[in-house]
């Protein structure tokens, strides 16, 4: 018999995603004007609880495969290219910009912030002109692999911090 919670993705990822963004409100990230003075290196409460957040969460992590409760094989390491940098530079530049990225864009948005939407919809169309203009991009290299692709990040990570884990293959 299946699971109602953890076999329904789509519920699953509700529930998650409503404690996310709760969790997003109560540390102050749904706040444009705090991401702000996080992002100008002026009140860094907020970037301590990201870290603790990390720390934590990566914890809980390594125990949980190490312990075999979530299996190795639903992580994948993804490739070094640049169309990644260039992606992460854009979205470097518009959330020290506007002070919200996707995620807190839609806590925001939730908290009450309803210019946020601005950022949403932002987010949507440059999806969805990435999705257009992937087949051109892709044609002239963008997403080759650079710096080893994911060898880079297997021999480092895998090897060096995760030691006791299998091959991803």
């Amino acid at each position: 018999m299946e699971n109602l919670f953890f076999d329904n993705v789509p519920l699953l990822g509700l529930i998650l995603g409503l404690f996310f963004g709760m969790a997003l409100y109560y540390a102050g990230a749904t706040n444009r004007v705090l991401i702000s003075k996080m992002l100008k290196l002026q009140d860094l409460t907020l970037m301590k609880i990201i870290i603790f957040a990390l720390g934590f969460s990566m914890s809980l992590l390594y125990l949980s495969v190490a312990l075999k409760l979530i299996p190795i094989e639903h992580f994948s390491i993804k490739s070094l290219n640049l169309g990644v940098i260039f992606g992460s530079a854009i979205l470097a530049l518009g959330f020290g910009m506007i002070g919200l990225c996707p995620g807190t864009a839609i806590a925001s948005f939730g908290a009450g912030y309803l210019k946020s939407i601005y950022v949403i919809l932002g987010g949507l169309i440059g999806a969805f002109l990435f999705t257009l203009s992937y087949p051109i991009l892709n044609s002239i290299g963008l997403f080759k692999n650079i710096l080893g692709g994911k060898s880079l990040y297997y021999t480092f990570l895998i090897n060096t911090v995760l030691f006791f884990m299998e091959p991803l293959g």
